[in-house]
Protein backbone atom coordinates (compact mmCIF):
# COMPACT_ATOMS: atom_id res chain seq x y z
CA UNK A 1 0.00 0.00 0.00
CA UNK A 2 3.05 2.49 0.65
CA UNK A 3 4.54 1.59 -2.92
CA UNK A 4 1.47 2.89 -4.39
CA UNK A 5 1.29 5.75 -2.46
CA UNK A 6 4.49 6.73 -2.87
CA UNK A 7 4.16 6.18 -6.07
CA UNK A 8 1.06 8.42 -6.92
CA UNK A 9 3.06 11.31 -4.85
CA UNK A 10 5.70 11.00 -7.68
CA UNK A 11 3.47 11.28 -10.15
CA UNK A 12 1.92 14.30 -9.12
CA UNK A 13 5.28 15.96 -7.87
CA UNK A 14 6.02 15.41 -11.54
CA UNK A 15 2.88 16.90 -12.89
CA UNK A 16 2.90 19.50 -10.85
CA UNK A 17 6.84 20.23 -12.17
CA UNK A 18 5.85 19.90 -15.38
CA UNK A 19 3.04 22.31 -15.08
CA UNK A 20 4.78 24.88 -13.82
CA UNK A 21 7.83 24.43 -16.03
CA UNK A 22 4.85 24.79 -19.13
CA UNK A 23 3.92 28.02 -17.27
CA UNK A 24 7.09 29.78 -17.10
CA UNK A 25 8.01 29.23 -20.86
CA UNK A 26 4.42 30.95 -21.50
CA UNK A 27 5.53 33.66 -19.30
CA UNK A 28 8.43 34.66 -21.38
CA UNK A 29 6.42 34.22 -24.55
CA UNK A 30 3.83 36.65 -23.45
CA UNK A 31 6.86 39.39 -22.34
CA UNK A 32 7.98 38.77 -25.53
CA UNK A 33 4.98 38.98 -27.55
CA UNK A 34 4.27 42.45 -25.01
CA UNK A 35 7.45 44.06 -25.57
CA UNK A 36 7.14 43.46 -29.47
CA UNK A 37 3.08 45.24 -29.57
CA UNK A 38 5.37 47.82 -27.63
CA UNK A 39 8.05 48.32 -30.21
CA UNK A 40 6.66 47.93 -33.22
CA UNK A 41 5.75 51.51 -34.14
CA UNK A 42 7.45 54.60 -35.22
CA UNK A 43 10.34 56.38 -32.67
CA UNK A 44 11.80 59.48 -32.72
CA UNK A 45 14.10 61.62 -30.89
CA UNK A 46 11.33 64.66 -31.28
CA UNK A 47 11.23 67.43 -28.68
CA UNK A 48 11.93 65.29 -25.32
CA UNK A 49 14.03 62.56 -26.29
CA UNK A 50 17.93 62.69 -26.86
CA UNK A 51 21.22 60.49 -27.86
CA UNK A 52 24.11 60.20 -25.62
CA UNK A 53 27.45 58.70 -26.01
CA UNK A 54 29.42 57.85 -22.89
CA UNK A 55 27.33 60.36 -21.10
CA UNK A 56 27.76 62.95 -23.66
CA UNK A 57 24.91 65.11 -25.48
CA UNK A 58 25.02 64.21 -29.07
CA UNK A 59 21.24 64.67 -29.37
CA UNK A 60 22.45 67.46 -31.84
CA UNK A 61 23.87 65.50 -34.16
CA UNK A 62 20.56 62.72 -34.08
CA UNK A 63 17.66 65.42 -34.54
CA UNK A 64 16.18 64.27 -37.59
CA UNK A 65 17.07 60.27 -36.27
CA UNK A 66 13.72 58.47 -36.66
CA UNK A 67 13.35 54.47 -36.31
CA UNK A 68 10.35 52.28 -37.05
CA UNK A 69 9.79 48.68 -36.17
CA UNK A 70 7.90 46.26 -38.12
CA UNK A 71 6.88 42.77 -37.10
CA UNK A 72 5.84 40.62 -34.36
CA UNK A 73 7.78 38.35 -31.26
CA UNK A 74 9.63 36.53 -33.81
CA UNK A 75 11.22 39.64 -34.69
CA UNK A 76 10.71 41.63 -38.03
CA UNK A 77 12.27 44.84 -39.89
CA UNK A 78 13.07 47.85 -38.87
CA UNK A 79 14.44 50.95 -40.91
CA UNK A 80 15.93 54.42 -39.89
CA UNK A 81 16.65 57.52 -41.38
CA UNK A 82 19.05 60.17 -39.56
CA UNK A 83 21.24 57.70 -37.80
CA UNK A 84 24.23 58.68 -39.35
CA UNK A 85 26.91 55.77 -39.04
CA UNK A 86 25.23 54.33 -35.68
CA UNK A 87 22.38 53.03 -37.48
CA UNK A 88 22.04 51.60 -40.80
CA UNK A 89 19.34 52.74 -43.25
CA UNK A 90 17.13 49.31 -42.81
CA UNK A 91 17.53 45.73 -41.46
CA UNK A 92 16.03 42.78 -40.01
CA UNK A 93 15.13 42.61 -35.73
CA UNK A 94 15.57 39.73 -33.44
CA UNK A 95 15.28 39.21 -29.75
CA UNK A 96 18.41 38.26 -28.06
CA UNK A 97 18.28 34.65 -27.23
CA UNK A 98 16.58 34.42 -23.39
CA UNK A 99 15.85 37.85 -22.85
CA UNK A 100 12.74 39.71 -24.00
CA UNK A 101 14.11 42.85 -23.11
CA UNK A 102 17.31 42.70 -25.82
CA UNK A 103 17.12 42.98 -29.37
CA UNK A 104 19.72 42.41 -31.98
CA UNK A 105 19.50 44.84 -35.47
CA UNK A 106 21.42 43.64 -38.93
CA UNK A 107 23.69 45.57 -40.85
CA UNK A 108 26.99 47.24 -41.15
CA UNK A 109 26.85 50.37 -39.19
CA UNK A 110 27.72 50.85 -35.01
CA UNK A 111 24.67 49.10 -33.83
CA UNK A 112 24.72 46.06 -35.99
CA UNK A 113 25.09 42.56 -34.06
CA UNK A 114 24.94 44.47 -30.68
CA UNK A 115 22.77 44.15 -27.71
CA UNK A 116 20.52 46.64 -27.38
CA UNK A 117 18.74 46.97 -24.45
CA UNK A 118 15.51 48.00 -24.59
CA UNK A 119 13.72 50.24 -21.64
CA UNK A 120 10.21 50.96 -22.31
CA UNK A 121 9.00 53.97 -19.73
CA UNK A 122 5.35 55.52 -20.88
CA UNK A 123 5.22 56.73 -23.82
CA UNK A 124 9.65 56.17 -24.44
CA UNK A 125 11.42 53.92 -25.34
CA UNK A 126 14.99 53.72 -24.53
CA UNK A 127 18.24 51.98 -26.16
CA UNK A 128 20.83 51.19 -24.85
CA UNK A 129 24.35 49.31 -26.38
CA UNK A 130 27.70 49.30 -26.61
CA UNK A 131 30.05 48.92 -29.23
CA UNK A 132 33.87 47.61 -28.78
CA UNK A 133 36.80 49.47 -29.72
CA UNK A 134 37.63 46.63 -32.21
CA UNK A 135 34.45 46.43 -34.78
CA UNK A 136 34.11 50.50 -34.32
CA UNK A 137 35.82 52.72 -36.61
CA UNK A 138 34.48 54.74 -39.26
CA UNK A 139 36.02 56.25 -42.62
CA UNK A 140 35.48 59.52 -43.53
CA UNK A 141 36.66 61.26 -46.45
CA UNK A 142 40.01 62.98 -46.36
CA UNK A 143 40.59 59.36 -44.29
CA UNK A 144 40.13 60.16 -40.86
CA UNK A 145 39.48 57.78 -38.53
CA UNK A 146 36.30 58.40 -36.24
CA UNK A 147 36.12 55.82 -33.39
CA UNK A 148 32.47 54.91 -32.92
CA UNK A 149 33.41 52.55 -29.69
CA UNK A 150 31.37 53.49 -26.63
CA UNK A 151 28.54 53.32 -24.60
CA UNK A 152 25.72 55.01 -26.83
CA UNK A 153 21.79 55.70 -25.19
CA UNK A 154 18.78 56.66 -27.17
CA UNK A 155 15.63 57.88 -25.27
CA UNK A 156 13.16 57.84 -28.08
CA UNK A 157 9.67 59.48 -28.54
CA UNK A 158 6.60 57.64 -30.49
CA UNK A 159 5.73 59.50 -33.48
Amino acid sequence: MKLKSLKNIWILSLAILLVAFGACKEDELDFQELNAQKLVKGWQIGQSGSARFDLTSITSEFTDFQITFSGDKNGGAYTTSGGQDVFDASGTWTFVPENPNGIRLTGNKAAAGKNVTMVFSGARLILDFTVSGSSASNFSPGNRVESLAGNYRFELETR
